[in-house]
């Protein structure tokens, strides 16, 4: 037998719907962002490891540094990203954009005071194990291409940001 419901009864039940909804719609929100923060450390770590030499000699200052990061979704956050000043009075930002920008689970942009270039680095899943990330270069659209980073191609980016 059918029991009708009040026009009340189902709008609380659609409310209760959207309420658990909502729940596991930030809770996966919630674990895209820690996965962004934990491979932001990931790369700040991988850039000092190519820089310590040249900061140990004295040539450039690096500072590992906090960013305020505001989600479309109204979340805010902060993920590590970093500052490299040189003795020229440059300096070149890697700031951690978003956690979720179209087609990949992580962006950091690169950009420099001594130039117009900017350099971006997407967090894709990784070909051989999808359960790991890789932190990859991108070029411009229309045509963008991904490129795996290692140390000859982060100072090719580098470079860029510099001239």
């Amino acid at each position: 037998m059918y029991t009708y419901k009040t026009f009340k009864e189902l709008f609380e039940e659609t409310l209760d719907e959207a309420f658990q909804s909502a729940d596991t719609i930030i809770a996966q929100e919630n674990e895209k962002i820690s996965l962004f923060q934990l491979y932001c450390e990931e790369f700040t770590r991988k850039i000092y490891k190519y820089l310590k030499k040249y900061e140990v000699e004295g040539k450039l200052v690096f500072i590992k540094k906090l960013f305020d990061i505001k989600n479309n979704i109204v979340t805010e956050y902060q993920a590590m990203g970093c500052v490299i000043k040189l003795p020229t009075g440059g300096r070149i930002v890697f700031e951690p954009i978003s956690h979720d920008p179209i087609a990949a689970s992580g962006r950091i942009d690169a950009t420099s005071n001594m130039g117009h270039n900017r350099a971006y680095f997407v967090l894709l899943q990784s070909k051989t194990n999808p359960q790991n990330y890789i932190w990859n270069t991108s070029t411009r659209p229309p045509n963008i291409k991904y490129n795996d980073i290692d140390e000859e191609i982060f100072f090719e980016i580098l470079f860029g940001l510099i001239q």
